[in-house]
This record gives structure tokens, C-alpha cells and sequence, in this order.
């Protein structure tokens, strides 16, 4: 799990990492993921009860449709007291994703068209919701608070070119990083967890932080050879590296 490693990364930093699972995925009950429609109400939950417990500063970390979660909520919600996000491959609209994934497939495009109609209408009959719903781009162009963008270069499943078109339209103060020679499901290497754990430890000092201050570490070039956390000795090389 993502959240293993996120809380190796910040405890050691004295930041508080509160961890969810959406409905409909992991642990937590319901029938239907919706890929970044009504999650956003989810995280709402969250920070909510986050602020009733005293947590002032709070940053968001999501990964794919944790990553367009974040988007959409920062849009949907108009939260500026959210202190910034990291995002990982998000995508830019559903039906992009759905085009590119028919693609690989040689389906002709009269026939995606086609059959993305299908899908819409199961999916509205089923779960309640529109696959139009979903644009972050859209999104980002309301969203004011600094972002660090990560994307993995080789990434089969959501190409990085999503994420150039969110860092494109983003709002606010934004850095794209682009992971060399990582796919969607990678661990994700220790210069990416250096940027984020810098990123996020700036961040959530308070004040108002310069974009170099804040992205000062994602812009440091990647070491040629390194661990990720998943390997045999991954965990242990997490916990001194960073310092």
C-alpha cells in the first residue's frame, strides 16, 4: 500500500498522516467506485473531521483516482484553507482515459464512440453517475493552491501527457515531475519520496512559501542508480536517506 510508505515518509517529521480508503474500494463498504464523481464527498468528510479535531494545516496526497479526488474536491469544494496537493497520474477526463486504453486495442473510433454510449448508459442505469463528469483539467483551472504534480514517464495505463495538460491549465503555483522509467503501478523511487517529503514538510510550516522554496527538491536531478521502498532493503534506506 501506498499509505505504508507515506507514513515511514512524514511521521519522522512530526506530520500527521490520516489515511482512507474510498467507498467502494479496500476496506470500506459500498457497491461501486466512481472514479473521481462522488469521491470528492468522501474527502470532504475527512477534512471535515479533521478541522472538528483541531488539525489546522492539512495537506492532500493522492495517487491516480486519489490524485483526480484531489482535483476535483479543491474545485468542487473552493477550499483555500487546504495548504496544497500532491498528485500522482492523475487523468484529465474519463472518456480520455477510456480512448486511450480502447486504442491499444486497434478498435476503430466510430466503434469506442459506440461503445463508450454503452458504457455511459450502463453506468448511469448502475451506479448513478455520468463518465462526463469527470474533467480535471477543467478543475485545475480552479485550483489556487500550490500542487506538486508527479507522473511516471512510461506509465502504460494513464499516459504522462494527462498530466502535462492539468500542470498546463493549473491555477495556482504548480510543478510537474516526471518519474524516469516508471509505470502506473511502480513503486515509486527515493528521489520522488525526498521531493515529497520536502514538499510536504515546507508546506505545512505555514506562511506563504515562494515556488522555489516549495519545489525546491522535486527540481533536484534524480540520482542515476537508487532503492525504492519495495525492495529487499527499500524501507530501511527510506528512513535514512531522507535525512
Amino acid at each position: 500500500m501506498d499509505a505504508n510508505y507515506v507514513v515511514r515518509l512524514l511521521l519522522p517529521e512530526n506530520i500527521c498522516v490520516c489515511c482512507l480508503d474510498f467507498s467502494g474500494s479496500g476496506q470500506s463498504g459500498g457497491d461501486y467506485i466512481t472514479l473521481g464523481v462522488r469521491e470528492p464527498s468522501d474527502l470532504k468528510i475527512i477534512v471535515t473531521f479533521l478541522r472538528t479535531i483541531g488539525i489546522e494545516m492539512i495537506g492532500l496526497w493522492g495517487r491516480s483516482m486519489g490524485a483526480v479526488t484531489a482535483l476535483r474536491y479543491l474545485h468542487m469544494e473552493r477550499d483555500l484553507s487546504i495548504s496544497g496537493i500532491l498528485v500522482d497520474s492523475p487523468f484529465t477526463t474519463l472518456v480520455n482515459l477510456i480512448h486511450h486504453l480502447v486504442s491499444q486495442k486497434n478498435v476503430p473510433k466510430f466503434a469506442t464512440n459506440a461503445a463508450l454510449y454503452f458504457i455511459n448508459k450502463t453506468v448511469k442505469e448502475k451506479a448513478k453517475f455520468d463518465i462526463h463528469e469527470v474533467n480535471t483539467v477543467e478543475s485545475a483551472r480552479e485550483c489556487y493552491v500550490p500542487a506538486l504534480l508527479a507522473h511516471g514517464e512510461k506509465d502504460s495505463l494513464i499516459p504522462a501527457f494527462h498530466s502535462h495538460e492539468i500542470a498546463e491549465n493549473y491555477s495556482g503555483d504548480c510543478h510537474l515531475m516526471l518519474l524516469e522509467n516508471q509505470d502506473h503501478n511502480d513503486l515509486r523511487p527515493l528521489h520522488f519520496l525526498r521531493a515529497a517529503r520536502g514538499y510536504f514538510k515546507t508546506l505545512l510550516k505555514g506562511g506563504i512559501k515562494q515556488p522555489k522554496e516549495l519545489f525546491k527538491w522535486a527540481q533536484a536531478p534524480a540520482p542515476r542508480r537508487e532503492t525504492s521502498p519495495g525492495s529487499s532493503n527499500g524501507m530501511r534506506l527510506a528512513s535514512t536517506a531522507f535525512d
